[in-house]
């Protein structure tokens, strides 16, 4: 083995001792006095190691070079075995019966997360920033972080821009991986999703409750739609509140023809004038065409 930089060789750095009152430590297949630079004195060996990662340099692993401190072993497309601080790849990491997570090789799954057939996996409510995988405790929920948006799985995410970017769906606050929950669609290809029929909106909780397609707004104790857009509501005082329309006892997401909303309370009166039908008891109003005496009607000024 040479000795260090010069053109000295021992049969071993051990047998050097008897001819140099030094002490040599032996690092791929050299000498050193004392460990090279990215090295450490293994005290048990008396041998240097990398400090930080073995990359081997070949596949029959005759070679390899020590990584520094800012890099990883995902930065050669490899896994970090823990235990022995070397690169490897998946399929060894596999083979030698680690557990991987995160392009790391573990001897058991680390905090947080379970096996399955040598993968781990967070147990969890988790987050992914890039490809790594953080997982929480079990205490600790969406809400309790910076990526507080929940999903319909244990996966938080940082927006709702984040939900939608990554082709998920985002509905009632909720991020929905893949696919719109059951009877909504995303009817504008934008990632949000809407009630595929009637619906109606909590009034506690604000969030949408869809109906299926069978179902009428009456069968939840909704008595009052508008047919246009699907909406069920509770009242008519509950239908004003939402920014909609009463006309004869009805909700509407505009005035009916020929009349509007004077008083801006969300209450529609007839523009022009107008008869209350004996039978119905309901208001009807005439165009700025129409007259009372065609209508059958006098005209009260």
């Amino acid at each position: 083995m040479k000795y260090e930089n010069t053109k000295i060789y021992f049969k071993n750095c051990d047998y050097s001792l008897h001819f140099f009152n030094i002490k040599t430590y032996s690092f791929q297949n050299t000498c050193y006095k004392k460990c090279p630079d990215l090295t450490t004195l293994n005290t048990v060996s008396e041998e240097c190691e990398c400090t930080y990662y073995k990359y081997y340099l070949d596949l029959t692993k005759t070679e390899f070079k020590c990584l520094n401190e800012n890099e990883q072993c995902k930065d050669y497309s490899q896994f970090s075995i823990i235990s022995k601080k070397e690169c490897s790849s998946e399929s060894e990491c596999i083979n030698q019966n680690y557990k991987i997570f995160n392009s790391f090789c573990y001897d058991s799954c680390p905090e947080n997360t379970e096996e399955n057939n040598n993968y781990c996996g967070c147990k969890f409510h988790f987050y992914i920033d890039g490809n790594e995988y953080f997982c929480f405790p079990e205490e600790k929920s969406c809400g309790d972080t910076d990526h507080p948006i929940e999903s319909n799985t244990n996966r938080c995410f940082l927006s709702k821009e984040n939900c939608i970017v990554e082709r998920n769906k985002f509905f009632n606050n909720l991020c929905y991986i893949s696919s719109c929950p059951a009877n909504t669609n995303d009817n504008d290809g934008d990632g949000v999703c809407s009630c595929s029929y009637f619906f109606y909106k909590n009034l506690s909780t604000n969030l949408y409750v869809c109906l299926n397609q069978n179902e009428e707004c009456s069968s939840k104790g909704y008595n009052f739609k508008i047919d246009a857009i699907n909406q069920c509501f509770d009242s008519l005082e509950d239908c004003r509140n939402k920014g909609f329309k009463n006309f004869n006892g009805q909700c509407y997401k505009e005035c009916p023809n020929n009349s509007n909303d004077m008083n801006n309370d969300g209450i529609c009166e007839c523009s022009n004038f107008y008869f209350k039908d004996k039978n119905t008891n309901l208001f009807n109003c005439l165009g700025e065409d129409e007259t009372c005496v065609l209508k059958g009607y006098e005209k009260k000024n």
